[in-house]
């Protein structure tokens, strides 16, 4: 995935939901990029459910990827 266009965008927020089982270090290749940019990331580690890193995301997840957006409703 791409986050290349987030520079045009008015106040972003970066969702990212990251597999928990992955080399952690990749997990923060766009926390970095949006530390520098002054962008709020929201980072979620999830447990995959086969060895192609897919991903489901439960309820907990959700609520509290709903929970990042409240300041905003």
């Amino acid at each position: 995935m791409s986050i290349t266009n987030i520079i045009y965008a008015n106040n972003p927020i970066l969702i990212e939901v990251f597999p928990e089982g992955r080399n952690i270090r990749d997990a923060f290749y766009f926390t970095q990029i949006t530390a520098a940019l002054g962008i709020e990331h929201h980072l979620f580690l999830q447990k995959t459910e086969n060895n192609n890193e897919d991903i489901v995301i439960e309820d907990s997840v959700i609520a509290k990827i709903k929970n990042a957006f409240t300041k905003f409703v």
